[in-house]
C-alpha cells in the first residue's frame, strides 16, 4: 500500500514538473516571439531615420551576479550626445530590443568617442546607436525556436491527444 501511495504521488509530481516545465517554456518563447515582432517593426520604422554623428559622454558596465553572489555578467549602460536641427540631444538607447549582456567589461566604447546615430526626424530626442543587431536577433531566433520545441515535446497528456488527431 505504501508503495503504491509512493508511486501515485510521484506520478502526480512527474506530472505536475512537466506541466510546469510546458508552461515556463511557452511562455518564455511567447516573450521571445513578441520581442522580436517588436524589434523588426522597431527596425521598419526606423528605415527613415537621419544618421547624425554623436559623442559617447559616458560608459560604465553594471555587474550582475547570479544567486550564490559570484559575478555572472555585466550590462552596458552608455550615455551619448548629438546635435540635430541645432539643438542638442542625450540619448542612451543603442538598439531595439533585449539589453546585452557581456561576460567582461569591453573597451568596445569609449568617453568622447565619435560614433554615429540614428535620429528620428519627427522626434529629435527619439535616437538609437544600432538599428538592427544581427547576432543578438539570430540568437534571439534560435532560442525561441528551441524553447518552443521543449513546450512541444513537454506538453501535457490531454494535448498530446488534441495535436495528435
Amino acid at each position: 500500500m505504501r508503495r503504491y501511495i509512493f508511486k501515485r504521488s510521484l506520478h502526480i509530481f512527474s506530472r505536475f514538473f512537466e506541466f510546469l516545465l510546458f508552461v515556463g517554456t511557452l511562455v518564455l518563447a511567447a516573450f521571445l516571439f513578441i520581442n522580436s515582432v517588436f524589434v523588426i517593426y522597431s527596425f521598419a520604422n526606423a528605415l527613415g531615420w537621419e544618421q547624425v554623428p554623436a559623442k559617447i559622454i559616458n560608459v560604465k558596465f553594471l555587474r550582475h551576479d547570479d544567486s550564490q553572489g559570484r559575478q555572472d555578467s555585466f550590462e552596458r549602460k552608455l550615455a551619448y550626445s548629438y546635435i540635430y536641427n541645432k539643438e542638442e540631444f542625450t540619448s542612451q538607447r543603442e538598439h531595439f530590443g533585449i539589453e546585452r549582456y557581456f561576460s567582461k567589461p569591453n573597451s568596445d566604447y569609449v568617453e568622447d568617442q565619435q560614433i554615429k546615430v540614428y535620429v528620428n526626424p519627427n522626434s529629435p530626442n527619439d535616437s538609437v546607436m544600432s538599428r538592427f543587431n544581427l547576432k543578438t536577433f539570430t540568437m534571439q531566433l534560435i532560442l525561441m525556436s528551441v524553447l518552443f520545441g521543449t513546450s512541444y515535446l513537454f506538453r501535457p497528456k490531454w494535448l498530446k491527444n488534441i495535436t495528435s488527431r
